[in-house]
């Protein structure tokens, strides 16, 4: 006589086979353990803020936030009108589009797969349009002088942002207290595109601070030359980034746009300190001098850096423009991606090499 005894366990199932007729002091005999493996099936959340921008008259680039998944994203699929075009590695938010046609509309999304083959719904979409014949494409502009400044005016006062009134095509050249740029929108959008801040290569400006920063709404820079060079120990900053009042957090998008500082004692490219909560986002931003180029301290307010297609000027960590570094970042960096020593020579760009995530 064989008795069979099973047991049933979630995922598990253990079967028992005892010969011989069972009693409470003698144990069960040729134990069996059986494993049935559990099946991954939970999806990955859809990229999010894909946003669309053009690179040149034949190709787009593509930037996104990160998806969630139980066990990690392992892969981002790259849709143009639908049909998928590129993969990358999903540690990787960024994508150049190449191939396409001149002043032509192309559609995008984005889809995350994890490691068991699970893919995530559609991304939002993003429309952008290449450039014209012809067009270089330079991710920012390559000096104070750069033709898409030709339409500029010349502002005589300090420009003093509102919420949602975008304020294009300026030029200032000379020194405005407290700074050339005043936010002065609280809660809403300010935006700025091409706009230029300085003079050309310092001696034809005396800009002492670029952009002051303010409120807890949207800040927008694009297409900017920003240049200042400060006074002596003064933090005199191209960006600048104090108000330990502001809740919630403010954020900063910045865009095709150069950021260039002197290497005075106190001067660098943006500045965020004193509790100011920001969420800064660099897409095709280049740094160029000052003691830091991109110097972030959240001094334990909630904030966050995200660096995609992002130049700081030199060959590299010991041959640059910078003072004391390139960066000094005291705040949590969400993105880094594309993040390269870049040079300029004769009109175009020379990238030198990657910077490794600190």
């Amino acid at each position: 006589m064989r008795p069979i005894y099973g047991i049933t366990i979630p995922a598990l199932t253990l079967s028992m086979a005892v010969s011989g007729i069972a009693t409470a002091l003698e144990p069960p005999k040729n134990l069996r353990w059986v494993d049935s493996p559990i099946r991954d099936t939970v999806v990955p959340s859809s990229p999010g803020s894909l946003v669309a921008s053009p690179a040149s008259s034949s190709s787009i680039r593509l930037s996104w936030s990160a998806s969630s998944d139980n066990v990690g994203v392992t892969a981002y699929l790259i849709f143009r009108g639908g049909n998928q075009v590129g993969t990358v590695p999903g540690t990787t938010f960024a994508y150049q589009d190449t191939g396409l046609s001149a002043s032509t509309t192309y559609t995008y999304t984005v889809k995350a797969r994890d490691a068991a083959g699970n893919v995530s719904a559609n991304s939002n979409v993003a429309t952008a349009s290449t450039e014209p014949e012809g067009n270089t494409g330079h991710p920012f502009p390559f000096a104070f002088s750069d033709p898409q400044f030709f339409a500029n005016t010349s502002a005589s006062d300090p420009i003093d942002l509102s919420c949602n009134v975008p304020r294009s095509d300026l030029t200032i050249t000379e020194h405005r207290e407290p700074a050339a740029i005043i936010n002065n929108c609280e809660n809403g959008v300010a935006t700025i595109r091409r706009v230029r801040l300085g003079g050309d290569g310092g001696t034809n400006g005396t800009v002492r601070e670029g952009y002051r920063c303010g409120g807890s709404g949207t800040m927008n820079i694009e297409d900017t030359w920003l240049e200042a060079k400060g006074s002596g120990a003064d933090h005199a900053d191209v960006v600048q980034c104090y108000d330990p009042n502001n809740s919630p957090a403010a954020t900063m998008n910045v865009k095709h746009t150069t950021i260039r500082a002197y290497t005075t004692s106190a001067t660098a490219g943006i500045f965020v300190a004193d509790s100011y909560a920001l969420h800064l986002y660099l897409t095709d931003v280049l740094f160029w001098g000052g003691p830091y180029g991109l110097r972030v301290h959240d001094d334990g307010r909630p904030g966050s850096v995200h660096l995609n297609n992002v130049c700081f000027y030199g060959e590299s960590e010991t041959n640059n423009s910078f003072g004391f570094g390139a960066f000094l970042l005291d705040s949590t960096i969400a993105e880094w991606n594309n993040v390269n020593w870049c040079t300029i020579h004769n009109g175009q760009l020379v990238v030198h090499g990657p910077i490794p995530q600190p």
